[in-house]
């Protein structure tokens, strides 16, 4: 759906359990950030309540990260964002609209907090 993405370059992601739930940090999301998402929601049976770090989704455009955002939010019910680097401005400002009070930008010097 949002093209291959760099299928096969490693990856590497922290998925936090924490009592509200998944804190799930990615590093640059090149295999795509929906299946991370998938994947650490099914090895550990429960829902993200913060996705941070970089998405990659600089190749990507608007209508293709809208749909990318809201399979974020509706399918894979992920609550909170705080995208970084190689998410993009153009992606940033769309996931910023989306997930209103649940959007958090986590660029140099940002804080981005979450309950352990």
């Amino acid at each position: 759906m949002f093209g291959s993405g760099l299928i096969g370059i490693p990856e590497l992601s922290l998925a936090l359990k924490t009592s509200k739930e998944l804190v799930l940090l990615v590093g640059c999301a090149h295999s795509r950030v929906e299946r991370i998402v998938t994947q650490a929601k099914d090895a550990l049976r429960t829902n993200v309540e913060l996705l941070a770090g970089g998405f990659h989704l600089l190749p990507y455009s608007g209508e293709e990260i809208t749909a990318l955002a809201r399979k974020l939010k509706t399918d894979l019910g992920v609550r909170r964002v705080a995208p970084a680097h190689c998410t993009g401005v153009q992606a940033m400002q769309i996931l910023k609209k989306l997930f209103g009070e649940g959007y958090s930008y986590a660029g140099l010097e940002s804080e981005v907090r979450f309950s352990l």
